[in-house]
């Protein structure tokens, strides 16, 4: 790998991979050391020194060619940076961006292997594209795709001593991956993933046991092998209320996280946002108002930003049960914040109402708005849809669109919205999509 220059104002050390757990919670860091590690799967990053940064050579975007909506035209072509007016998304010259994109999640699974599809501890390891995927996501006309990645993956090892360990390997497979896309003219949006809250626990779903996603292992003092099974009794509603209420100062390694993975993208212009937390739910295991979600997204957002100007700040609130059960009052107090929500329901007419919620309060904080997942009303999901998904969805996607609001179909690398066994979309699912740009 090549390097370019930003002189150091100390000298950089190069470690190996360090092992060992420790208990969650570390203590707050400054702006970290940043140095590739020679011959070892893992970069290490000092708390409390200060230098400059190290990037790898800066990623190359060819022209992009527009990817085509019908009749051939253009459809919101990103070209680069973008920014916030008011409730719109913008390019550099000032015209207005709408989201029309797909999730590729397949970068967010696993427990912070150095190699993909490692299912030797019963759970699936993280997953790139595949060459198809690249290909697919530009030809099928979407500007931007919303590339997960996570923290159990990116830091499999506890800090100590102040000191981060990423694991190097994943994140030169992160970089490929972002690349692939951006390389073609596709816009990236980085999501930090987390569903069932962390490898450390799994969930029995109606055929299999389903492994989580997020949180490092080491949090819960749980080594692989032990999915779901060492975790000292601690449920996934406890681990959220702990992470939530920043006990034992955890936040600032997910900041640290976040900020490290910006720095890595900061010259790459395709690379355009950061959803900063991804479904920040405590699906009842404790009061909403315990999420303390505005504290979160700053402490995020400032780290992000240190490391890259110009990335959206995008933010989730709690879950949706009804107008009265969301817990902002306002967006993150930092500039270029977009609004998110994650849209499962099984007709427009169920969908309506919270999407009219949504817009509102993003209109009354003067934010643009993104739905940031859903699956065609069922039909690009793994249960299969009811006869309305055709008119729902082109009732949806003209709402939408008459309102300025972006959207990301879930999920290619889920196969959701695939046939099965195939890397081609479910019948009808594509046209629908590029009618509704």
């Amino acid at each position: 790998m090549r390097w370019i220059g930003r002189t150091f104002a100390v000298g950089v050390w190069f470690v190996a991979l360090a092992g060992g757990a420790s208990p969650m919670g570390w203590g707050a860091a400054s702006t970290p050391t940043v140095a590739p590690a020679v011959g070892a799967g893992a970069v290490r990053i000092l708390a409390g020194v200060t230098v400059a940064a190290v990037f790898p050579a800066q990623e190359t975007n060819p022209a992009p060619r527009p990817p085509l909506g019908p009749a051939g035209r253009s459809i919101h072509r990103i070209t680069g940076w973008l920014h916030t007016n008011g409730t719109d998304i913008v390019d550099a010259r000032g015209r207005v961006v709408r989201f029309v994109g797909v999730d590729a999640s397949g970068m967010g699974h696993g427990w912070g292997s150095t190699f993909p599809n490692d299912g030797q501890h019963g759970c699936p390891s993280w997953d790139p594209p595949t060459p198809s995927e690249y290909a697919n996501v530009r030809q099928w006309g979407f500007n931007m795709v919303r590339v997960s990645f996570s923290w159990a993956n990116l830091e499999p090892t506890a800090p100590h001593g102040g000191i981060h360990t990423y694991n190097l390997a994943y994140v030169r497979a992160l970089q490929r991956a972002v690349t692939g896309f951006t390389n073609r003219g596709v816009a990236v949006v980085l999501e930090m993933a987390q569903s069932s809250w962390s490898p450390a626990f799994g969930v029995q779903g109606a055929h299999h046991l389903k492994c989580g996603v997020g949180m490092p292992l080491w949090m819960y003092h749980v080594s692989p092998g032990s999915v779901g099974g060492s975790s000292g009794g601690l449920t996934i509603g406890a681990a959220k209320r702990a992470f939530f209420a920043n006990r034992g100062n955890v936040q600032a390694g997910y900041a640290a996280a976040w900020r490290y993975v910006a720095r890595r993208f900061a010259h790459n212009h395709l690379v355009v946002g950061a959803d900063m937390m991804n479904e920040p739910f405590t699906l009842g295991a404790f009061p909403a108002a315990q999420l303390h979600l505005e504290r979160l997204y700053a402490r995020v957002g400032r780290a992000v930003r240190r490391a890259d100007p110009h990335l959206l700040l995008i933010f989730q609130d709690s879950q949706f049960l009804g107008p009265k059960s969301l817990v902002l009052h306002r967006p993150p107090p930092l500039r270029n914040t977009v609004y998110t929500f994650h849209l499962y329901r099984s007709s427009w007419r169920q969908a309506q109402p919270m999407l009219r919620t949504y817009l509102a309060r993003a209109r009354a904080w003067g934010v643009p708005l993104w739905i940031s997942e859903f699956d065609a009303f069922h039909y690009a999901g793994p249960h299969g849809a009811g006869p309305v998904w055709r008119p729902s969805l082109r009732s949806m996607l003209g709402f939408c669109r008459r309102n300025g609001i972006g959207w990301s179909e879930f999920s290619y690398a889920d196969r959701w919205m695939l046939q099965t066994g195939t890397e081609q979309a479910k019948p009808g699912l594509i046209p629908m999509l590029r009618a509704g740009m």
